[in-house]
């Protein structure tokens, strides 16, 4: 029995410095790059917001490991 279902598009939103990456699984080049020092950040961000809503895709925010604290608390 063959499946007519296909995966969403998935793509990472790369926190980074200076710039903040969206790219797509499968796709060797980024689909957008925004400066972090550029004019209207927001303005922007919220358009790669716009093409991954778009798309019906599936969205993951990757943080750079030196900015994730590991511990624990008492």
């Amino acid at each position: 029995m063959s499946s007519t279902s296909s995966r969403k598009p998935e793509f990472r939103l790369l926190f980074g410095y200076p710039s903040i990456t969206l790219v797509e699984q499968g796709r060797s080049e980024p689909v957008a790059e925004v400066d972090l020092a550029g004019p209207a950040l927001a303005t922007r961000l919220h358009a790669l917001g716009g093409t991954v809503a778009r798309a019906g895709a599936r969205l993951t925010v990757v943080l750079p490991e030196s900015e994730v604290w590991r511990g624990s608390i008492e």
